[in-house]
């Protein structure tokens, strides 16, 4: 295993290194925080000279927010200065302009609207369309002489775009848009942060919280009865996270055989299917290839950013007691690649201070080694949690029995036992379960942002709190302590 040194700093969203969508309930607005430095970094600027070298690009810094008022403005660094070879340098006025709105007819789509595996609408209860409030990760991406915006919206069932844009006197505008084609991977959810790889793709990241199997399978002490009626609610009427990620995939599949006493698996759906990290790529005619990348681990994964050699995938977990973790790929990946392989690991902290956010040694764990299509393989086997472990709740002194790993993850304690020869499966599909299960670090809470600074060789990650699983033996029940940082809520 190698060593590193990591530095833990808490961020809160408005300066977080990779910054969230904003989202509007007001106007549904489609923005990032960063996309005016993005598009210029993209496509230019009107004005400058051919001729010259670019050498350097500065952008004014901006004050953190001082009130909450300033923290509703979309707000972007007024100026850009640009240096050239010959050291003279160019300034250019910065400013925040609405692209586009949920809900906008855009071409011959409607950018937003909710969509089923066969692209046709998803309506409400009302018989009216569904247009999502929730755009939360975008990435630009120019192929073939075009450029196009992929957005992907954090719903059950998940949702992206791709809006075709034309570039005028230095401006972007929206000319066509229409919903990713994903139902050869059986839709997707919850798509949260994103980032976008130097070949020109989007990866996002399917932040499933609710979709743990422990309360899919009927032999687990943490079985969770839902109605199955398109409600969201278990089956006493009640509001269920779960129950809702069930609902909203059943929605999307057409899907009217999940069997709740299976593992809630279904024709089309099954559990496992969702917590990964998925790539969309678009192609100059304005199609797209996508892949579920399966050898990422399932988890909640916030982000996955690649690192320049083209093989290292760093992936956030957000969330309460969550882990940190890394897929290192056999080859290089510098295009477009349906079927990743490569080994998956988790992180394993030891602190060295709890001081300034925290500092810590870090070594890593290696869970397994797979192809995107075995692990795939795996889903369509359409298993249940006691397939892979037995489980079961500690008893009233906090205990396990003889045989069974007391685990801390997804914010409850678990005991395990592996199943004979369910390694690979644990490490793909029960990822969080098995890093803790080998001892990884699984403490850490709401991972938010992924950046690399190619400069100095650092791997930035965000947190917008630190507490709960962060803290020193939260509520006197954890098991490992790895982390044991003063609370700090930003």
């Amino acid at each position: 295993m190698d060593e590193n040194v990591i530095i833990l700093y808490p961020f809160c969203f408005q300066i977080l290194l990779y910054s969230k969508c904003t989202k509007s309930k007001g106007t549904n607005m489609l923005v990032k925080k960063a996309f005016s430095i993005v598009a210029i970094a993209a496509l230019g600027i009107g004005g400058v000279s051919g001729a010259k070298t670019v050498t350097a690009l500065r952008f004014e810094p901006i004050s953190i927010s001082a009130d909450n008022a300033q923290k509703k403005e979309m707000r972007v660094s007024p100026k850009l200065t640009m240096t050239y070879g010959d050291k003279s340098t160019q300034d250019f006025p910065l400013s925040y302009k609405v692209l586009a709105k949920m809900g906008d007819r855009i071409g011959q789509g409607i950018l937003g609207r909710m969509t089923d595996q066969d692209g046709k609408p998803i309506l409400k209860a009302d018989g009216s369309q569904d247009i999502s409030d929730g755009p939360d990760g975008n990435s630009l991406i120019s192929t073939g002489g075009k450029t196009f915006l992929i957005t992907h919206m954090e719903e059950r069932p998940g949702e992206l775009y791709n809006t075709e844009l034309t570039v005028a006197n230095g401006a972007l505008k929206a000319v066509n848009t229409h919903p990713v084609d994903l139902k050869a991977m059986g839709g997707t959810i919850i798509n949260c942060a994103s980032s976008r790889t130097a070949y020109g793709s989007h990866l996002g990241g399917e932040e499933d919280y609710s979709l743990n199997t422990r309360y899919a399978d009927k032999n687990s002490p943490f079985y969770t009865d839902c109605a199955l009626d398109g409600s969201g609610n278990g089956a006493k009427g009640k509001k269920n996270y779960f129950c809702s990620y069930v609902d909203g995939m059943a929605k999307y599949l057409h899907d009217t055989k999940i069997d709740k006493y299976n593992g809630y698996n279904g024709e089309f759906f099954t559990p496992y299917n969702y917590g990964y990290i998925v790539e969309v790529q678009p192609q100059a005619d304005g199609t797209t290839k996508s892949a579920k990348h399966y050898v990422t681990g399932k988890y909640t994964p916030e982000l996955a950013k690649m690192m320049p050699d083209d093989k290292t995938v760093y992936m956030s977990d957000d969330g309460t007691f969550k882990g940190l973790w890394k897929f290192v790929s056999d080859k290089r990946i510098d295009s477009f690649v349906p079927d990743w392989e490569g080994t998956l690991y988790a992180a394993k902290l030891t602190q060295t201070s709890d001081q300034n956010g925290g500092a810590f040694t870090m070594n890593w764990i290696a869970l397994g080694h797979a192809k995107d299509s075995e692990v795939k393989g795996m889903v369509e086997a359409k298993p249940k949690l006691t397939d892979i472990f037995d489980i079961a709740k500690p008893d009233e002194n906090g205990s396990c029995a003889e045989g069974f790993t007391k685990i801390l993850e997804d914010s409850k304690a678990e005991c395990l036992k592996l199943r004979p020869g369910k390694e690979k499966e644990a490490a793909f599909l029960e990822t969080r379960k098995y890093a803790a299960y080998k001892g990884a670090t699984i403490e850490f809470r709401k991972e938010e942002g992924l950046t690399y600074d190619v400069d100095s060789n650092v791997l930035y990650i965000a947190m917008s709190q630190i507490k709960k699983s962060m803290e020193d033996n939260y509520k006197g029940k954890e098991i490992t302590n790895d982390i044991r940082l003063p609370k700090n809520v930003c």
